[in-house]
């Protein structure tokens, strides 16, 4: 659905680099946000077939099952690594970074699924950023609520801009995960918190879009860079990170802000402020365990996450 928004930063109009990335990819791996011109979003089982497809594509990739959903699906993870080093113990011989990319705790908020999709492609396939495995091993969790994503409805975000129809926020148990890192209550959350603990990542990019202010931001970034995480990665978050992340999205043509809300709900004039987050968040629970986390959010767009 074309943006309504009274302006749009330059890069978000354009959307280049979703435009290229499907230019550059062989037909059989576009995924299904792509097929329909960012109108439909795939289900559980596209992402499913889409890993295995990149398994087929690259002897740098395995899938592997994070455990089952309470309705038995599989959350899926999709590790990549030049080394092969597709287990913890081999990725911590390698001596590479470990980032873990994590889209549909929400499953409403399907930017990061397909984005995160088509980057891995990009890594494997066309090979655009293959240079990245290198130094790191990257994992994508491409939907962690498999269940919610199967609620599916054109209902379950009516002030969100596409897709036509998208699944619901919570579980089949009716539980937020992204309110459960701390009390792990659901049975999504337990196998998540056993992989997480098992690969240790060193950077978390955890997916969402935000239905909510008309904000001139086309991302909008919530990482712990305070007292809630150990000083020297706030440190470098603060003085190193955010700035160059920051420079490098305006040479691009993004605009970037961070992550909040009015004062006063549905009054600008109140003012904006950031949110402080306990570990019950993904956010809280990643500084909590001394690991950088980047929670990325879109304001009032569909599949314009920064690719």
């Amino acid at each position: 659905m074309a943006p309504v928004s009274q302006w749009e930063p330059p890069a978000a109009k354009l959307a280049a680099s979703l435009a290229e990335s499907t230019a550059a990819a062989p037909k059989s791996l576009l995924t299904v946000g792509e097929r329909s011109e960012w109108k439909q979003t795939g289900r559980c089982t596209d992402s499913v077939a889409y890993a295995r497809a990149l398994e087929k594509a690259s002897p740098w990739v395995k899938t592997v099952s994070l455990g089952k959903s309470p309705q038995g699906r599989d959350i899926i993870a999709t590790i990549v690594s030049k080394d092969r080093a597709f287990t913890p113990e081999a990725a911590r011989k390698s001596g590479k970074l470990i980032v873990l990319l994590e889209s549909c705790i929400h499953p409403g908020e399907v930017d990061g699924k397909e984005a995160g999709e088509m980057l891995l492609r990009d890594v494997v396939v066309t090979k655009k950023y293959a240079a990245w495995l290198d130094q790191a091993i990257l994992i994508n969790i491409p939907i962690f609520n498999v269940d919610g994503h199967e609620i599916w409805s054109g209902y379950n975000r009516i002030n969100q801009q596409g897709p036509n129809e998208m699944g619901f926020r919570a579980t089949a148990q009716r539980l937020n995960l992204n309110r459960d890192f701390l009390k792990a209550d659901a049975p999504e959350m337990k196998a998540w918190l056993r992989f997480f603990t098992a690969w240790l990542p060193d950077f978390f990019i955890d997916n969402h879009v935000t239905d909510g202010a008309d904000f001139q931001y086309d991302i909008t970034i919530d990482t712990p860079m305070n007292q809630d995480i150990w000083a020297n990665l706030a440190a470098w978050t603060r003085d190193r990170y955010l700035p160059a992340l920051n420079d490098a999205m305006a040479t691009d043509g993004h605009v970037m802000g961070p992550y909040g809300g009015f004062r006063q709900r549905g009054r600008p004039e109140s003012g904006f402020q950031t949110l402080g987050v306990t570990p019950r968040f993904s956010n809280g629970y990643l500084a909590a365990q001394n690991r950088l986390q980047d929670p990325q959010l879109g304001p009032l767009q569909h599949h314009e996450a920064v690719h």
